[in-house]
């Protein structure tokens, strides 16, 4: 039988090296947010340019943005959840962070046209929960990015 008043064996301690922490430089963040802003852009645009055709742009970048965010569909909502696949992939970013920062040029926009035309947006705080749900889906996007980019799944 075993001395119940042993004294119990300790392992060693060894140190944990810690990974360094790496902070974004403004390049990362002008990179980033100029991206985001892009695909965000491309899929509002893009999905109404797939259905009606390349024929209704020939205005400038403010008519042009008007009639696509009063013409979404479900295909904006697939190009703005590959945006956030594409964006979280490729910066390794949070996937919340890539949502504000994908769909941030819409309320960026709204306000806008509120200066141009201050009787445009009367139900604005309805538009900007629209806009937050446009987010979400980005979020879920950028959530399957971030786990692509995470564990690197390849085909074996």
């Amino acid at each position: 039988m075993s001395d119940p008043n042993a004294p119990i064996p300790v392992l060693p301690y060894l140190p944990v090296k810690k990974r360094p922490r790496t902070t974004r430089g403004m390049g990362w963040w002008l990179g980033f947010l100029a991206v985001a802003t892009l695909c965000g852009i491309a899929s509002v645009v893009g999905s109404h340019a797939a259905r009606v055709g390349l024929v209704s742009f020939n205005s400038g970048l403010l008519t042009t943005l008007q009639v696509s965010t009063r013409k979404m569909s479900w295909l904006t909502l697939l190009m703005l959840f590959f945006s956030g696949v594409l964006v979280s992939t490729a910066f390794r970013a949070n996937p919340i962070m890539t949502g504000v920062a994908v769909v941030a040029f819409l309320p960026a926009f709204m306000f806008i046209e509120i200066l141009i035309n201050p009787s445009s947006h009367n139900l604005f705080p309805l538009e900007l929960l629209v806009y937050g749900a446009l987010a979400l889906v980005v979020c879920v996007g950028g959530c399957m990015g971030f786990i692509f980019k995470r564990f690197r799944w390849t085909s074996r």
